[in-house]
């Protein structure tokens, strides 16, 4: 993962304007953590009866993908990047490849619906199936300048691997870190009168308290980390979008699920399609117990 055992960086480019931020976020984190960086582009076949790509389309990703080396010549030392052009299936071909590697990279370029109900998304597929965590970075990112990271917290049970993947990153920006856990009712299950009596600042307060207590072990690792918690009455997606807004990093975790297996929850997949920052979506442990289908 990022934090400390990010040794090979896996980042995907096609050329576009968010491939080429996705490539120098990439090299930030490789620089930071003294990591190698494999850069890739898959040739897609242009039919399913014949998968193999003529050759314009090979040399057009050579191209593609000369052309991103090429970036990366001011960013990272030669000897630390390698180039791969790999071949069929987009998502299969980059989910493969990032068995070899600690962290995903990708850019993200706003689609409209129809286009990702047509060609899918790469995003959501490395997000959901990748071992490794996955970040995804907005076209107009430019750098680091905020001063915080964002951790969103469901439960305190999955708190605590992201905790760490968190802290970690926080110490080597030498940012704060802000924890978000937002609770919610829908309003139209319930009748709006009678929430108005229930005593939900008490539930706040008893909230905070327990996950301060959750993540007061691993604070005591990281004396010189500032975090701040906040429980709000929000929905989850809404808080995080805000959160993201005044972030340089917003931390989410993937469900663990029996089935679907790799799926992303409805949060996760709104804030990969806004983007307000960069998204790092972290697998559960491989001992996580999955979530129950209902």
């Amino acid at each position: 993962m990022e934090p400390h055992v990010v040794r090979t960086v896996l980042v995907a480019v096609d050329g576009s304007e968010a491939a080429n931020a996705a490539l120098r976020y990439a090299a930030d984190v490789c620089t930071r953590n003294d990591a190698d960086l494999l850069v890739a582009h898959v040739v897609v076949g242009y039919s399913g009866l014949v998968p193999s790509p003529v050759d314009g389309l090979e040399d057009a990703g050579r191209e593609v993908l000369a052309e991103s080396l090429e970036l990366t010549r001011d960013l990272l030392p030669h000897d630390r990047v390698k180039g791969h052009l790999l071949h069929g299936q987009r998502q299969a071909a980059l989910l493969e490849l990032s068995h070899e590697c600690d962290l995903v990279v990708l850019g993200f370029q706003p689609k409209s619906t129809m286009e990702r109900l047509v060609t899918g998304s790469t995003i959501t597929a490395l997000s959901a199936g990748a071992r490794c965590p996955v970040v995804t970075v907005p076209e107009s990112w430019s750098g680091n300048t905020k001063g915080v990271i964002g951790l969103g917290v469901k439960t305190i049970e999955t708190a605590q691997p992201m905790l760490q993947v968190a802290l970690s990153i926080a110490r080597r920006r030498q940012a704060r870190l802000e924890i978000l856990h937002t609770w919610h009712l829908p309003t139209t299950a319930y009748d709006a009168l009678a929430l108005s009596d229930l005593d939900t600042e008490g539930w706040e307060d008893d909230m905070h308290a327990a996950l301060d207590d959750a993540c007061g072990p691993a604070f005591a690792g990281y004396p010189d980390i500032e975090t701040h918690i906040q429980v709000v009455e929000s929905h989850p997606a809404l808080a995080l979008e805000k959160l993201g807004e005044r972030a340089d990093l917003l931390v989410i975790a993937r469900r663990a699920r029996l089935f679907p297996r790799g799926h992303l929850g409805g949060t996760a997949r709104a804030l990969l399609r806004e983007a307000p920052c960069p998204i790092l979506v972290v697998p559960p442990p491989s001992d996580a117990e999955p979530e129950p289908l209902v």
